[in-house]
């Protein structure tokens, strides 16, 4: 099976860079992994140099849920795992649950050098997983609104994680991490993405907060036109992938936390995205763009009768620009994978909407357990010609493996 979508790169802290026992460095919003004290004071000091009241959200607690707190409060383009190829018991006892599962381990996989220390590739051979393709965390890049620098945070992304697939390109491979702060910076480095660093396609975490941090710029907009007619000549996908809408756009959830993040705000902000794409034309000026949507489509197969029918007996012409129905687009231009979604229910509707060649496995890593995803799909009441197409060969020929 080859999941899609693997949310692990490299920090985004220089101070990481400076330590030599700093054996993994790894994306995911949540904590610092570590039982070394000094990368503990170090990564203190940069919180605070950033957030001075973090500070509070710690008092009180052991040191490795004190870090876990800090970082609690910081932007998710600022947060980051930093595990140590070691396990120490007395550090994991004081973590929660979901920082543990997740940290690397003393004991090499078969088909990994001990100084590695990359626990994934045993939980790969376990659960039958032959490749993952890495991208960089949400929001990342997109929430940088200086264009310079969010192109140097691209930039210094997809090199470190062109290094950690060139180590293992036959379990690893990558999608690139664009700033679309920047369309004309965007579009060279997309270019040197496909073409000098093999990558097999791009994700963009939604729309970009350019110049203004409570701006919010979508991809169908005219001046992403040029970008996509490079997507689009490169012939590799593009994988839209979810944000949380802006606090100043969030009213509908106020008093509502819980909503979201994956519950809920994550799929409604990426589908009203999608159908912008294509309402704005996109796909009749660019009808061979192959766009992935995470989370078995972010609700659209349920939906695409009642997009295109609306009230059916007001006999009113569309006001979106697409020539076609919605649906044909869909069916054309979308794939979508089964990446924190593992739902036999929700698997079908999508097989009987979009069909099973638009359909790929993928686990979500490192935000769903892989065994979780590859169990359930293993045993999904599916053809075995249907769990073959979406486990491996739709990969194949989609991201050209």
């Amino acid at each position: 099976m080859l999941p899609m979508h693997l949310h692990a790169t490299a920090s985004l802290n220089e101070f990481a860079k400076a330590n030599s026992d700093v054996i993994e460095v790894v994306l995911r919003p949540g904590c610092y992994l570590t039982h070394d004290v000094g990368i503990y004071k170090k990564a203190q000091n940069e919180i605070f140099a950033r957030n001075p009241i973090a500070k509070k959200m710690g008092e009180g607690l052991k040191p490795a849920l004190q870090l876990w707190a800090y970082v609690q409060s910081i932007p998710e383009p600022d947060r980051a795992i930093i595990g140590l190829g070691k396990r120490d018991s007395a550090f994991d006892a004081g973590m929660p649950e979901p920082a543990r599962h997740y940290r690397p381990g003393t004991e090499a996989p078969r088909d990994v050098t001990p100084d590695e220390g990359w626990e994934i590739f045993g939980l790969m051979d376990q659960h039958g997983i032959e490749i993952m393709i890495l991208s960089l965390n949400a929001p990342a890049v997109q929430a940088v609104p200086d264009a310079r620098k969010a192109s140097e945070l691209a930039r210094r992304a997809n090199d470190a994680l062109a290094e950690v697939v060139a180590k293992r390109p036959d379990r690893f491979q990558g999608f690139a991490a664009l700033a679309l702060q920047d369309v004309d910076g965007a579009i060279r480095e997309y270019q040197r993405c496909m073409k000098q660093l093999k990558f097999k396609g791009a994700l963009v975490n939604g729309f970009s907060q350019v110049n203004d941090p409570n701006s919010a710029v979508y991809l169908d907009l005219p001046q992403y036109r040029p970008f996509w007619a490079a997507v689009q000549e490169s012939d590799m996908p593009f994988y839209l992938h979810p944000r949380n809408p802006l606090p100043i756009h969030s009213q509908i959830y106020e008093g509502h936390p819980w909503l979201m993040g994956p519950t809920w705000a994550f799929g409604q902000e990426t589908a009203v995205h999608a159908l912008r794409l294509i309402g704005s034309g996109l796909f009749d000026e660019y009808p061979r763009l192959q766009i992935v949507l995470g989370h078995m489509g972010e609700g659209l197969p349920y939906s695409m009768w009642r997009i295109d029918h609306r009230n059916a007996w007001v006999k009113t012409k569309h006001k979106h620009k697409a020539k076609n129905r919605i649906v044909d687009y869909f069916n054309a231009n979308f794939h979508l994978t089964t990446s924190g979604n593992f739902r036999t229910q929700t698997l079908i509707d999508a097989l009987l909407e979009i069909g099973a060649d638009r359909i790929l496995f993928s686990t979500d890593w490192p935000f769903e357990n892989i065994d979780h995803a590859a169990d359930w799909f293993d045993a999904a009441s599916i053809s075995e010609a249907d769990r073959e197409k979406i486990g491996r060969t739709n990969a194949r020929r989609l991201f050209k493996l």
